[in-house]
């Protein structure tokens, strides 16, 4: 039943930008995904990946095919991020059993040193390349891509296999901190590609005292000390 597949992982129901973005994933378009904090980005990608999944639409990746990725038979998509610490966060959103499907960019190109021997052993070249190219891989979802650096998603593009090219899914927040170099992935993506933005903030969500800090911020919202106290939990 496609309706069980339009849910968020507590079973509630997706709101229309959620399922128009499922949509654009199992058709297999390249889409991007924007929102604020709180806005269900996660939830949705969630209720992606569980369709994708239960609709056949993934191949497994071979054993050994790529370094970090140890078990037999994990479904054909990766979640990249720029930094280890997004990595591990958004592996523990994915489906049980894909866990090390999160990896950062530089983990899934497989950077070495130029040369153990020597002062080159300070810097790092990917080892995935077009002479060898990664394993083919059917969808990549590119997380918190405000903060990755355009110059290292085009390395990424041209090591995929040129037998199959993934379906690519783009996600971040156009109010977090660009790359530390050169112009974002996310800024590039939102020239070419379709964008659904997510607006409506769950309530939730407005529970956390760091997101309503954030929305506060972004929306300009001036904050006297008399007001400190409605961004705090009691006792810290």
């Amino acid at each position: 039943d496609s309706k069980n597949l339009l849910v968020a992982p507590n079973g509630s129901p997706l709101n229309e930008r959620q399922r128009e973005y499922v949509a654009n994933v199992i058709c297999g378009r390249d889409v991007v995904l924007i929102g604020a904090a709180g806005t269900g980005k996660t939830t949705a990608v969630q209720a992606s990946m569980k369709a994708l999944l239960a609709l056949g639409l993934v191949g497994t990746i071979p054993k050994a095919a790529l370094k970090h990725i140890y078990a037999e038979n994990a479904p054909s998509m990766i979640a990249c991020a720029f930094t280890n610490r997004a990595a591990r966060n958004i592996a523990t959103k994915l489906p049980a059993g894909m866990e090390q499907n999160a990896m950062t960019h530089h983990k899934l190109c497989e950077y070495v040193p130029v040369d153990k021997n020597s002062a080159e052993a300070k810097r790092f070249v990917p080892s995935r390349n077009p002479k060898n190219p990664l394993p083919d891989l059917d969808v990549v979802f590119y997380e918190e891509a405000s903060m990755m650096d355009y110059t290292l998603y085009k390395i990424q593009e041209a090591a995929y296999s040129p037998a199959r090219r993934p379906t690519e899914v783009t996600l971040g927040d156009m109010y977090q901190l660009p790359p530390i170099f050169g112009p974002s992935l996310l800024a590039m993506k939102l020239l070419d590609t379709p964008v659904i933005e997510l607006t409506e903030v769950y309530r939730q969500a407005m529970d956390s005292p760091i997101i309503r800090l954030a929305h506060a911020i972004k929306d300009g919202v001036a904050i006297s000390p008399l007001k400190r106290g409605d961004y705090t939990k009691p006792g810290e």
